[in-house]
C-alpha cells in the first residue's frame, strides 16, 4: 500500500489555489486596463466634440461656401469660352473647309458660297451655329475631342471633327 505524505495531497491542491489566485490577478489586471482604455477612448470623444464645437464650423456653412465659390467660379467662364477662332472641319464627303467663330456673335465659313450665320451658347457649353443656307452646326466637346454634328430639316445629318487652326 502506498502512504501519501500530507505534502504530496496538498502541493498539487496548493499549485491549483495558486493558479486560481493568478488567473483572478490577471483578470483584475485586464479589467484594470479595458477600463482605463474606455476611460481614455471617452476622453478622446469628449476632446474631439469640443474641438468640433469650438473650432470647425458646422457641415452646413462648409458646403454652402464650398457650393458657392464653386457656382461663382463656374459662373465666371462663359460656357462657351474657348469657341471663337478659326476651326479646320470637315462636310459629309470629307472636304476640309473652314468656320470662323466671332465674339459678336456671328459666323462665317469658306464652304460653299460662303454661308454666314449666328452662334449661341447651347445646354453644357456647347456651340450652336445657326447657318443662313438652312443648316444648323451643334459643336461640343466629345468624348473623340472637339465635334461637330450638322443637321438641315429634311436632310440626312453627319458628324465631323473640329480642329483649332493655327493663326
Amino acid at each position: 500500500m502506498i502512504i501519501l505524505s500530507d505534502d504530496a495531497i496538498r502541493q498539487p491542491l496548493n499549485d491549483a489555489i495558486q493558479c486560481r489566485d493568478d488567473l483572478n490577478l490577471t483578470m483584475i489586471l485586464m479589467n484594470d486596463i479595458d477600463d482605463q482604455q474606455n476611460d481614455f477612448s471617452k476622453k478622446e470623444s469628449n476632446l474631439m466634440t469640443i474641438f468640433s464645437q469650438r473650432f470647425l464650423p458646422p457641415p452646413g456653412l462648409v458646403l454652402s461656401c464650398l457650393f458657392t465659390f464653386g457656382l461663382a467660379v463656374w459662373l465666371s467662364f462663359p460656357a462657351f469660352a474657348g469657341w471663337e477662332g478659326s476651326w479646320e472641319t470637315a462636310d459629309s464627303w470629307g472636304g476640309s473647309y473652314r468656320i470662323d467663330v466671332y465674339p459678336d456673335g456671328t459666323a462665317m465659313t469658306d464652304y460653299a458660297e460662303g454661308w454666314k450665320g449666328q452662334w449661341h451658347e447651347a445646354e453644357g457649353g456647347s456651340l450652336v451655329i445657326e447657318w443662313d443656307s438652312g443648316w444648323r452646326d451643334y459643336i461640343f466637346n466629345g468624348v473623340m475631342g472637339r465635334q461637330r454634328l450638322a443637321s438641315k430639316e429634311g436632310q440626312r445629318g453627319y458628324s465631323s471633327y473640329m480642329h483649332p487652326l493655327e493663326e
